[in-house]
């Protein structure tokens, strides 16, 4: 399997044909929260273009997927200070 639960996704140029709302087309990033064989996978939708879908999960075939690449120019969400 090349995903692992936790891993940040995003849809590939493939699934533009299978699914609506996990796509490249529809800006999806979603996080791997289940590995349900070495086909598919369940995700949760964390940024879409369609607001209504954040959240929700689905069943999808992993081979539609990638694991998000830091963009540059981008920042985290999450800053950690150490005293």
């Amino acid at each position: 399997m090349k995903f692992k639960v936790n891993d940040i996704i995003v849809g590939n140029e493939d699934g533009k044909r299978e699914y609506c709302v996990t796509t490249i087309k529809q800006n999806f990033v979603g996080e791997v929260i289940g590995i349900c064989s070495d086909k598919q996978i369940q995700v949760r939708v964390l940024e879409c273009d369609d607001k209504e879908c954040i959240g929700d999960d689905f069943y999808v075939k992993a081979k539609h997927f990638e694991l998000q690449t830091k963009k540059e120019g981008t920042t985290p969400k999450m800053f950690i200070f150490r005293k």
